[in-house]
């Protein structure tokens, strides 16, 4: 829902590709195939984060298996070739900017995957010049290993390398599962509606009601923002796969990667914050079946892409990747 209030029409972009037929944008026809490519383009800070997101997931992976697996150990046994595969090689050929080898036009599906092949928006709008790609490329690696390095001196590491016993630790799988980030509610839509989020990280105490949430972040913790969505969500389905009474405790903690790794606390969230959010979910499910055929949230049809309005907020525009359909750009 986060999506659909920033811009509408990126979120119809992004859900409702296939009810693209004949529709107009700017007076022109929406190629539904450029628009699936639009959407398989990843940012740097994007794919960066993606690559962290991996590799940390990949670690606690193996931590659990081995207690004593240190991060300094990871690093030194698989790192090199994770840069290689996950960074370097799939920067470089998106630098190329050779856009015929994304999609399999016989299975009808991106090649995205393949190979670890990805393409940037940067390049895509020629936001880089051809010859500064290594010093982008270096500041990629370098952002990468400083965040591995924080982390190895945080505090959360400290205390499941000091305590690892005490707790159950549940992680994001290594490569996206959505599988694995689909769940249900009883009181959302009577179990016909698939939910979908994946907490980055958390663990159970063992022996008690309590979880403790960690969500990686990378803004200042200096500022002070609302709770995101993200979080709610995350906090939401640990509730409604265990429907928890009046005594379960969750703490919440930002880990900010650009701060040291240290971690900041929010208040800790009771039962009547989860109802809360549980009510905002409806209420949003109900708005976007506004623009549904019939309401129908099942059949999740739109009624046309007219009903989804494009962002007030240029800022947003100037890094979205829909930006040559939705916008005149100098995109050639």
């Amino acid at each position: 829902m986060e999506a659909y209030v920033r811009c509408n029409r990126k979120f119809y972009l992004t859900y409702y590709r296939n009810s693209l037929d004949g529709e107009l944008i700017n007076n022109e026809e929406v190629d539904k195939r450029k628009v699936y490519f639009l959407k398989n383009l990843d940012s740097i800070s994007t794919r960066t984060w993606k690559v962290i997101h991996s590799i940390l997931a990949s670690y606690f992976l193996e931590l659990k298996k081995n207690k004593d697996f240190t991060i300094e150990q990871y690093e030194e046994k698989w790192l090199d070739k994770l840069i290689e595969v996950k960074i370097k090689t799939p920067y470089y050929l998106s630098a190329k900017r050779n856009y015929d080898l994304w999609y399999d036009a016989q299975e009808d599906k991106a090649l995205k995957k393949k190979y670890w092949m990805i393409w940037l928006i940067e390049h895509y709008y020629k936001q880089i010049p051809d010859d500064e790609n290594d010093k982008y490329l270096a500041i990629i690696i370098d952002n990468l290993k400083s965040c591995l390095l924080w982390f190895s001196k945080s505090q959360l590491y400290q205390e499941i390398r000091k305590n690892f016993d005490k707790y159950d630790i549940y992680h994001e799988p290594p490569t996206t599962d959505f599988d694995a980030m689909k769940f249900k509610s009883k009181n959302i839509s009577d179990w016909v509606i698939d939910l979908f989020v994946q907490p980055d990280f958390y663990l159970k105490v063992k022996g008690e009601n309590k979880y403790i949430i960690i969500d990686w972040k990378t803004w200042d913790s200096s500022k002070k923002e609302r709770l995101p969505d993200q979080l709610l969500a995350e906090w939401y389905r640990i509730y409604a796969e265990n429907w928890f009474d009046d005594k379960i405790s969750i703490e919440w903690f930002f880990c900010n990667l650009d701060d040291n790794w240290r971690l900041t606390t929010w208040d800790k969230v009771g039962i009547e914050s989860v109802k809360a959010y549980e009510k905002e979910i409806n209420k949003q499910i109900e708005k976007l079946s506004e623009n549904l055929v019939d309401h129908d949230v099942l059949i999740n049809s739109p009624i046309s892409i007219d009903k989804y309005s494009e962002t007030k907020d240029d800022k947003k525009c100037e890094i979205c990747a829909f930006r040559s359909v939705c916008k005149k750009s100098n995109h050639e």
